[in-house]
């Protein structure tokens, strides 16, 4: 039973680790509350699901060193194991869960969970790339970026490999691994508000952030 929460429509799944392994639900369960339907009840099933993931790169090089994190579990928590040169297991594994994979050098790859393995991922060489914010912010650089190359959902800004950059508002960011080509647009998570990001004249990305 969960508390009180505002109309909408959310998700859920759940996960265990019990004596036998890890065990997660085997979908993503939807449910709609609204003035008609205030109340909703969902059904999970558990399962123990591996998933084999191939990391490459452009060439089809196996990518070693590649770290795994699922949008299901903790955003920071590396949940693959490295079997050999560029191949990856994950357990559990939910499908339709997100899953973020980054590498050294390697524009980030944002893929959502599919039922069946292997899943493989071909990740593009990125480049430094200057990225000036309309202003400071405090903590993780906020939004998602849509259209990376290899990716079909989004990747969080704040997982790319930023350095700051020593100005007076710090406001300015060193972006190791931006793409090198191809569009990409800014979404503001809380609004929804959407921003093609072009370098500039000067190769500096500019991202207008919403009025606080």
């Amino acid at each position: 039973m969960l508390p009180a929460v505002p109309f909408g429509t959310y998700s859920f799944a759940a996960s265990t680790r019990g004596v036998r392994g890890p065990r997660v639900s085997s979908s993503l369960e939807t449910a709609t509350l609204d003035k008609t339907s205030p109340e909703a009840k969902v059904t999970l099933e558990l399962d123990r699901r591996e998933l084999t993931v191939l990391v490459r790169d452009e060439a089809g090089r196996p990518i070693s060193g590649a770290h795994i994190a699922s949008s299901f579990l903790s955003s920071s928590e590396a949940i693959a194991a490295e079997l050999s040169p560029g191949v990856y297991t994950i357990e559990p594994s939910m499908p339709g869960g997100r899953l973020w994979i980054r590498a050294p050098g390697h524009v980030p790859v944002c893929r959502v969970t599919p039922r069946e393995s292997p899943l493989e991922i071909r990740m593009q060489p990125g480049r430094p790339t200057g990225i000036q914010l309309s202003r400071p912010v405090v903590g993780l650089l906020p939004g998602e970026l849509h259209g990376l190359a290899g990716s079909d959902c989004a990747v969080p800004l704040s997982i790319l490999d930023a350095v700051p950059v020593a100005t007076e508002d710090g406001s300015t960011f060193t972006v190791l691994n931006y793409p090198a080509s191809g569009p990409v647009v800014f979404v503001w998570r809380s609004t929804g508000a959407q921003q093609p990001l072009v370098p500039g004249p000067d190769g500096v990305v500019r991202i207008a952030l919403p009025d606080r």
